[in-house]
């Protein structure tokens, strides 16, 4: 005797019948809210949230080029998509084969937070070339580390909300969400100048009074989580768009 169709809560917080069907990886989903779409015809539209199912179609998931074939025109292709058209590009992101493109934009972003860092000891604070790279070396991977903390981040948390992002898929959204750490790297960079030449303890002297010394450590802090929100964004946007991609055509409708 077969189990009865279990009610499940979408997105919008309406209920939808939902079988063992619908759950397994290659049932075909409405890609906005999870909505069923087995029995309807791919001209339809989701009966829930109203998408052209015909969106829903893993076949739009073309990539970007850097997918396919990695280089520099195809890294600054994937930057100003991030910045100017992020829901777009991960609309459109390939859910399908190896992770290995994302690691690379990943590792690159890393070498390019290093290198910035690296640079800025140099030319602004005078350090020693082995010590500018030392901290290079630190500030790169610290940006690996934290982009893999948030993916296992993403996919538990996916597992747990019904979502279509593994780990394989998480490590791939952070990836490129990575790019996000550029400004974060900036805008830290900006504000270590300011505190080893004085000026952060300067400006909070009148309303701290001799704490102010004290409370750059708090300001590092304070800095780097606003500016870490980039990163996040991109991050949460990407989900937004992957939690029900379809990636098989098995469950595909006719």
């Amino acid at each position: 005797m077969s189990n009865p169709p279990a009610k499940s809560v979408n997105l919008h917080g309406r209920a939808a019948l939902r079988t063992d069907a619908d759950h397994h990886p290659d049932a075909w989903l409405c890609e906005t809210c999870g909505y069923p779409m087995q029995g309807l015809h791919l001209d339809a539209d989701c009966p829930e949230c109203g998408r052209p199912l015909a969106e829903s179609d893993p076949a739009r998931r073309t990539g970007p080029l850097w997918q396919a074939r990695p280089g520099p025109g195809a890294w600054i292709d994937i930057a100003v998509d991030l910045i100017c058209r992020p829901r777009v590009f991960f609309r459109t992101l390939r859910t399908d084969g190896g992770n290995l493109p994302a690691r690379l934009y990943l590792l690159s972003v890393a070498c390019l937070v290093g290198g910035m860092w690296a640079l800025a000891e140099v030319a602004w604070l005078g350090r020693p070339a082995w010590l500018a790279w030392a901290m290079g070396m630190i500030a790169a991977k610290a940006t690996l580390v934290l982009t893999y903390i948030e993916a296992g981040g993403v996919a538990f948390f996916s597992k747990q909300r019904g979502w279509r992002v593994p780990i394989r898929l998480a490590e791939r959204v952070c990836g490129y969400a990575a790019l996000g750490w550029v400004l974060a790297a900036a805008a830290l960079i900006v504000l270590h100048r300011f505190a080893q030449s004085g000026e952060i303890a300067r400006v909070l002297r009148p309303v701290a009074g001799g704490l102010a010394d004290d409370l750059v450590p708090a300001t590092y802090i304070a800095v780097g989580g606003i500016a870490m929100l980039g990163f996040e964004t991109l991050v949460y946007t990407g989900v937004r768009q992957v939690r029900f991609a379809n990636r098989a055509d098995p469950g595909k409708p006719a």
